[in-house]
């Protein structure tokens, strides 16, 4: 899971439905942020409008978790909006 340094710096946001959706290898990035991979959990950072990183990317089963294909789901959502800059 990705780590962060303030809870000052990130809001939770429980009733968002994009964390809920999951997505397969090269399908287009519908918001920006980290993905992480339901079996492995590993992550990586999509931009929206882009594909997600593909089957064959460095990040790959290879026999793994039983042949489960990768599967990407929302970890962390980027806010691309401007904000009164916080007091740390």
């Amino acid at each position: 899971m990705a780590y962060y340094k303030s809870e000052k710096r990130i809001t939770s946001a429980p009733d968002d439905a994009s964390f809920d959706t999951v997505f397969n290898p090269g399908d287009e990035t519908p918001v920006s942020g980290i993905y992480w991979c339901r079996f492995c959990r590993y992550e990586v950072v999509s931009v929206q409008g882009s594909p997600l990183p593909p089957q064959d990317h460095p990040h790959t089963h290879n026999g793994q978790y039983g042949g489960l294909p990768v599967k990407w789901q929302l970890a962390v959502r980027a806010r691309h909006e401007q904000r009164p800059t916080p007091e740390y």
